[in-house]
Parts: structure tokens; C-alpha cells; sequence
């Protein structure tokens, strides 16, 4: 390509003035036969100031040519405009010859202004042939019945004189060419190359699409949004290309990106309405005895295809009746395993090979049925993959980027092909031959997040479209929230905690910390490596929190067990002089107050009816005098300021609550008794507020009056308020301020409120169906929720990503990104 556009650019400063003409003949008879493709334009300046001010090409002008952006404008100054050309190139030796054709006129070109030319005229076999020398580059021209004609190659030139009366022309390429748009430039490209270029590219022919004897005629279409392509593909009936298996079969919606994961690199699929009638078409290309059961598999289905995966490739079908499709694959129901509520089969037929050519040999051991989508693969963890994405609604099809690019596509395909081009460079490096690789290297696709290229039969030919669509342009895909899930973790028990989110505070970088029921705790790194565990001395309390002890911005964790109090630096060990062991029962989670936000930590500890505050050296702290309640406590201690004072509030399972100053004397009498819930209490509008047990919140004010009000639809209300933000949870009715939201009916953790990034976010998870919903505080639930997740998550910002993990299985714990 980088030979075409030079020998384009040197084409124009060539082309002078010669004699008059007044016939134009036919010039598509000086077309060499054996061209590889052919540019029609009526402006080809023009089309070049198009590629110069579209940004793929502004990006990535080593896929053009190497010659200089300003040398390119410069084209458009002097090339003549609405006379149709013709651009014709042939390999040669690994080298592009050109062949250039346009009417000529008088004056076509000034070239007083060039410098450092020379000219020549040669008789050549009868012809006259100027030979024009410029720098390093060499062009012949004549003039032919009205057509100004100019190449690199004088033998390509005088041969195409020659052989002009007596060379028959192509019907097919006529075809091609008269279907292409004469107001845009075009691309006609020969289908024996595109066949050959698939072969060059691609290792062992990885992409199944093969072409002959015929052209495809395309328009281009550029501009700062999009670059797209469209046009047909034309060819005679005894042609071997692939698309001549969907002769007389209707087209189908693809839906193959449904289930496509935003981590693959892309896809391939192609549909059919009858699979009999499409079979047919395949059999008798392979020409094998390969017999099709009656009730088989693929007799329930309308598409199909492949996903390509970093790691290892998928087979996918997808199904017109899943309940046919699941019975006629009855015979091979032998489950390996169940992962997130859907099983996963021992596969004993090869499917595959009944859509041969279409399909390259693959190993389909296990498959899963997925809703409409059958899934075939190698390994089971492909399919758990497959699965966990669908399940988070992390696919290609939920994604504002695939949606603007394939709305410049028809509604169905014969053969559609997706590369997601996040992964599609990298993923190309293994299939690509090797010479490929450093151009491949230097290609930028990051605006460009997919290409599509789309063919639909027809019946004498068939529609091509390709289209890329520039993301900067697109409003929609700015401002929606992608959602991308790790690997699932694997620990070597059943979680028994929480997964809570820790700041690493060397790399900045979030880490996971949890324990599971054979009390081990991990601190695991979010690639997934476990970065140690310790055997603890019981389950943590609550949660694991973050202080510094030192004040020197080094970060520990800090957590009770039923009879210790520890403090871990983040490579596991203790930090002296903990742990604090107590011979009586801890009772509630650990409480750590910093009234003055200067890390001066009061650690409160909790053991039925007392109450135990300790300094950053395990000391109890002086000053701090709190009897005996007469009840066991039933919630943790908390600490709330408000109107510039400090109140610790600790509340009694007979209904006593303690409003204390931070000497634990008492500050706030309160002679009323609350029938406490599982709430703590929260400061709201100057008053601290709960809710009792008959699902009435609870309100105190400094003066100690205590009032109750009822609420709509108050059954196990779930009440927490951080900042200006109030939610509630009753049954399904979940609150954000004052907007209402209905979620389905199930068992619901209780609401959370995070701030990351300048965001609050509002998380709630259905533990019985695994989804966790996140929500925005107008209460829009945000794109692609929710995800999977069987517990209650812990969110935080790493950079500029939020980030939070949740149980997943009962012995995986998953990290989100979003």
C-alpha cells in the first residue's frame, strides 16, 4: 500500500498537457486481467484530503504509505476533479505495479511549478510513451483515444495497449464496477486475492472464508466518526467460495455477541433459517458420507459460530427451541460439575464437523446450556468463563461501543465477523505469520473498539458492509459505565467472611482480605496470587478496618476474633504489642473511634454487658469510666458528632440506649426503652434515628426526647443514612432519598452506601438469586447491573477505577472493576 500511494503522489505532479482528443474509447479495456484491485474515483484528491482528516488514518498512516501528511494535501491542489479515474495494481516480484487512468483535457495539469524533472519520449512496439523522472520515482504516460494513461512499470503500460482489442473483459468485474456509487470512490477488489491474503496472513487458514473468480465492489465512506464500507460481492455459479453455501438460505439476526465476553477478542457467525435446506448446501461441498440424525442437535438451531478467547477458542450454537434443543442432546447429559446454578455436560458428539468448511476441526469436550445459547469447549474453566461474564452482563452486546457500530449494519447476516479490538491486536499475534508481526505492532486501534465486517446473500450476489466506529465520537459510550469481572479466586474452603477491600500502601493498589470457615485469612492480590494466610485464632467479628498505628502513612488491619484483638501489618505479622487476648467471649465487632481525625485510635471492645476502650498500645485508656450495663449489649458501640460534639451511643437488649460523652459519662439521659432491630444508629438532621423492632423509625434529639413515626411499607425495615443520603430496604422496596425503587422479590443484605471517585453509590445484593445491584444516589441503577455475587460487597476507588469484591462461590471471591 505504501508503493500505491507513492506512485498516486507521483502520478499527479506528472500528468502535463499533451494533444487533443476528441473520442473517449471504453478505458476499462486497458484494465490488466490479472489486477489485484482497482480504485474508482472521481476524485481522488479529494477521497486523500478525506483519509487525512479521518482519525484512523491520522493515527495510523504507516498502513497507508510513509510519505509526509503535507505531501498529501498537496495532491488535492492539483489534481483535476469530477473526471472519473480508474487505479489499477498488480503484484509483480512482491512489488504493486499501477496502472492510472482518466480522460484526458487540455490543461489537465500545470507542472511550471515542479522542479528537478525530466522528461523523455520513447517509441516503444509503435507507441509513444513519455518517460517523466522525478527524485527517486519513474512514470510512463500516454495518451490513449482520450484517455490520459500513466504507470510505474513500461512493460505493464505497453502490454495493456497491446492486449487491449484482444484480451476478453471480466462480466464480473464490469458488474462490480457498475454497481459501485459514482459519486464516492470505490474499491474493486479481486476475490482470488482476498483468498490468497487470507492464506498469507493467517497461520493454518484460521479464518474458514474462502473466495474465487469474482470481485467485490466497495464504497468507501469515511469520516471523522466512522470509516465503513458497502458494497457486493459478485461471482459466477461454479465459484468455491464459502458464501456460495447460503444460496437460496434465509438470513438470520445474529446474537452470538450476546454471549460474547468483553475480554474476547472477537467472533464469527453465521445463521441459517432451515437447517436441513442449509446442510444440504454443505454436504454436498464436502462430499462426504457424514450422516445427520433426524433429531440431532443442530436441526433446533439458527446460528452459529465461534468466540475467540485469549486462552482457548469456543464453539457456539444458537438455538431456535431450547427445550428441543436440550432433548435432542439428551443422550450426552453426563454432568462434570455445576457452577452458578447451570450444569456442565460430558460432550460426546462433535458438532463441529457437521458444519464443516464453515468450522476448523476443534476438541469439544464439555458443553452447558446457557438460555437460548449452547456453548461447546475444550476445558471446563472456558465455559465458567463464558458463564460469569453472561451472568454480569459483561458482553460485547451490552456495550454502547458494539451497539453504534453495528447499527450501520442490516438487521441479519449470512457471515458476520466482530474483532474486539481492545484484544483483537494482541489476539492476532498468534495466528498472523511472523513477517506481519512489527507492522501489526505499530497499529492503533484504542478509538476504534470494534470492527465489523457483515456479508448477506442475496441472490445473485451478496451485500457486504464493514464499519468502524470512532468511540470519541460517540456521547452514549462516554459516559456508560463498563463493568469487567476477574477470574474467579479460588481459597481452599468455604468463605466465611466478607471479601474486604484493603489499600495497599506501597503500590496504592487494592488487595483482597477474607477468611474462610476453617479460619484462615488470606490477603490476595488482584491478579488473584495469595500474598500469604494465617491461620487465625477464630471467625473475625465484623469487618476489617484500616488504621495507622505509627501515623507514618503505613497502613494495618485491625479486626476481633471471639477472644483476641489483633492488628496485622499487611505482610501478615503481628504488630506489637498485639494481639490482646481476653478469657471472656468478644461479643460484637470491633469499634474504632478517631474522634479528632489525627489517628490518636480508641479501640472498643465488647464482651456482653461491657465495654473495654483501648489506646494504639493495647493500654486502657484513662478518663474513660463506663459502668456495667444491665443487659448484654446488642449492637457495637458507635460513635457520632454532631453539632461539633462527640456522643457515643451503646445500646442495650432491654431497650436502654447510652448516650455518652467521650469520658463514658452519660450525656444525654434517655429513660425510654427502644425495642432495638439489627440497625445502628446514624445522625440525622441534628437527631440520632434507628428503628425498632416494629418497623417504626426511631428519632432522638439532644434534649433526650425520643419520637416514633411509621413508614410506608415498613416490614424488616433496613435503615442507613451516611452524609445527606437516607435508604431503605422493606422486603423489595428499596429507598434512595425520595425515589422509590421495586426490585424482585428475594432476600436482600442490607443497603450500602460508598463514596469513590466523587460518586456515591448505593449497593444492595439478592443473596438468593447472586445479584448485586449498584445504584447511583438519584437511584439509577447503573449500566450492565446487576453482576453476580452471593454476599454483601465491599467497593473502593484504586486510581481512577472503582473497584469491590463479593463472594462469589462459596469458595471463590470475585473483584469487579467498573
Amino acid at each position: 500500500m505504501k508503493k500505491y500511494y507513492a506512485a498516486c503522489l507521483f502520478l499527479f505532479f506528472l500528468i502535463s498537457c499533451q494533444q487533443d482528443q476528441n473520442t473517449i474509447s471504453d478505458p476499462t479495456v486497458l484494465i490488466p486481467s490479472n489486477s489485484d484491485f482497482i480504485i474508482q474515483s472521481n476524485d481522488l484528491g479529494n477521497f486523500i484530503n478525506k483519509i487525512d482528516s479521518t482519525a484512523f488514518f491520522q493515527k495510523n498512516i504507516t498502513l497507508l504509505n510513509s510519505l509526509p501528511v503535507e505531501e498529501l494535501k498537496n495532491i488535492s491542489q492539483h489534481t483535476a476533479s469530477g473526471k472519473s479515474s480508474l487505479l489499477s495494481f498488480t503484484k509483480t516480484k512482491g512489488k504493486y505495479q499501477y496502472l492510472y487512468i482518466t480522460e484526458y483535457q487540455d490543461g489537465f495539469f500545470n507542472l511550471d511549478s515542479i522542479k528537478n524533472k525530466t522528461v523523455e519520449t520513447l517509441t516503444i512496439e509503435g507507441e509513444t510513451i513519455k518517460k517523466y523522472a522525478l527524485d527517486n520515482l519513474t512514470t510512463f504516460t500516454t495518451i490513449w483515444e482520450g484517455n490520459f494513461v500513466a504507470s510505474n512499470s513500461q512493460d505493464l503500460l505497453v502490454k495493456s495497449l497491446k492486449e487491449k482489442d484482444t484480451s476478453a473483459e471480466d462480466e464480473y468485474f464490469l458488474k462490480a464496477l457498475a454497481a459501485a456509487d459514482k459519486n464516492k470512490t470505490s474499491i474493486l477488489i479481486n476475490q482470488s486475492q482476498i483468498d490468497q491474503t487470507l492464506k498469507n496472513t493467517f497461520k493454518n487458514n484460521a479464518i474458514p472464508l474462502s473466495f474465487e473468480n469474482g470481485w467485490m465492489s466497495l464504497d468507501f465512506d469515511l469520516n471523522s466518526k466512522n470509516i465503513q464500507l458497502n458494497g457486493i460481492s459478485i461471482s459466477n455459479d461454479k465459484a468455491k467460495n464459502s458464501l456460495k453455501l447460503f444460496e437460496n438460505i434465509i438470513a438470520q439476526p445474529n446474537r452470538i455477541a450476546e454471549i460474547t465476553p468483553t475480554s474476547a477478542s472477537g467472533f464469527y457467525s453465521f445463521t441459517y433459517k432451515n437447517f436441513d435446506k442449509f446442510y444440504v448446501n454443505l454436504k454436498n461441498t464436502r462430499k462426504d458420507s457424514l450422516k445427520l440424525s433426524e433429531n440431532n442437535l443442530l436441526n433446533y438451531t439458527r446460528e452459529a459460530g465461534v468466540i475467540f478467547n485469549q486462552d482457548e477458542n469456543v464453539f457456539i450454537l444458537t438455538t431456535s427451541d431450547p427445550e428441543l434443543a436440550f432433548d435432542a442432546i439428551s443422550n450426552s447429559k453426563n454432568i462434570i460439575s455445576e457452577y452458578r446454578d447451570f450444569s456442565i455436560y460430558e460432550n460426546e458428539i462433535d458438532y463441529s464437523q457437521f458444519l464443516s468448511p464453515l468450522l476448523k476441526p476443534m476438541k469439544l469436550q464439555y458443553y452447558a446450556f446457557i438460555d437460548e445459547f449452547v456453548i461447546f469447549s475444550e476445558n471446563v474453566q472456558a465455559l465458567e468463563n463464558i458463564i460469569a461474564n453472561y451472568q454480569n452482563n459483561s458482553t460485547l452486546a451490552n456495550q454502547a461501543y458494539y451497539k453504534e457500530t453495528v447499527s450501520n449494519l442490516a438487521g441479519s447476516s449470512t457471515f458476520l465477523m466482530v474483532g474486539n479490538n481492545s484484544h483483537f491486536t494482541d489476539a492476532l499475534k498468534n495466528v498472523v505469520n511472523d513477517d506481519l508481526l512489527e507492522d501489526l505492532s505499530k497499529v492503533d486501534l484504542k478509538d476504534y473498539p470494534v470492527v465489523a465486517v457483515q456479508f448477506v446473500q442475496d441472490a445473485n450476489f451478496t451485500h457486504v458492509h464493514a464499519v468502524m466506529s470512532n468511540k470519541a465520537n460517540n456521547t452514549t459510550t462516554k459516559t456508560v459505565n463498563t463493568v469487567s469481572a476477574n477470574q474467579p479466586i479460588q481459597i481452599d474452603a468455604k468463605i466465611a467472611t466478607t471479601p474486604f477491600l484493603l489499600k495497599n500502601h506501597d503500590s496504592n493498589k487494592l488487595e483482597i482480605a477474607v477468611q474462610d470457615e476453617k479460619n484462615v485469612l488470606y490477603l490476595i492480590s488482584q491478579d488473584g496470587k495469595v500474598l500469604w494466610k494465617k491461620k487465625m485464632d477464630g471467625r473475625i467479628l465484623g469487618e476489617i478496618q484500616q488504621v495507622d498505628l505509627f501515623k507514618n502513612g503505613n497502613l494495618q488491619m485491625a479486626f476481633t476474633t471471639q477472644n483476641s484483638f489483633e492488628i496485622l501489618d499487611r505482610t501478615g505479622k503481628t504488630v506489637k504489642p498485639f494481639p490482646t487476648k481476653f478469657k471472656d467471649a468478644i461479643t460484637q465487632p470491633l469499634s474504632i473511634f478517631d474522634y479528632d481525625n489525627n489517628r490518636d485510635y480508641r479501640f472498643v471492645i465488647t464482651q456482653n454487658n461491657q465495654v473495654f476502650m483501648l489506646d494504639s498500645k493495647a493500654r486502657s485508656v484513662d478518663g474513660f469510666d463506663f459502668d456495667k450495663t444491665k443487659s448484654d449489649i446488642v449492637l457495637p458501640p458507635k460513635h457520632i458528632r454532631i453539632n461539633r460534639k462527640d456522643y457515643i451511643l451503646v445500646s442495650e437488649e432491654n431497650g436502654l440506649v447510652h448516650i455518652l460523652s467521650r469520658q463514658g459519662k452519660t450525656r444525654i439521659p434517655i429513660k425510654e426503652k427502644i425495642k432495638f432491630g439489627e440497625n445502628q444508629w446514624y445522625p440525622e438532621n441534628g437527631n440520632f434515628v434507628n428503628v425498632n423492632e416494629d418497623g417504626k423509625i426511631v428519632s432522638i434529639n439532644e434534649k433526650g426526647k425520643v419520637t416514633r413515626s411509621s413508614v410506608e411499607n415498613s416490614v424488616n425495615l433496613k435503615l442507613l443514612v451516611k452524609d445527606d443520603i437516607k435508604v431503605t430496604l422493606s422486603e423489595n422496596i428499596l429507598k434512595i432519598g425520595k425515589n422509590e425503587i421495586n426490585l424482585d422479590f428475594g432476600l436482600y443484605t442490607k443497603p450500602q452506601i460508598f463514596k469513590a471517585n466523587g460518586r456515591t453509590l448505593i449497593a444492595v445484593t439478592d443473596t438468593q438469586a447472586k445479584k448485586v445491584f449498584l445504584f447511583d444516589k438519584n437511584g439509577e441503577m447503573l449500566p450492565n447491573f446487576p453482576v453476580f455475587g452471593g454476599a454483601a460487597i465491599d467497593l473502593n476507588n484504586s486510581g481512577n477505577s472503582i473497584e469491590f469484591t463479593v463472594k462469589g462461590d462459596d469458595d471463590a471471591v470475585l473483584l469487579y472493576k467498573l
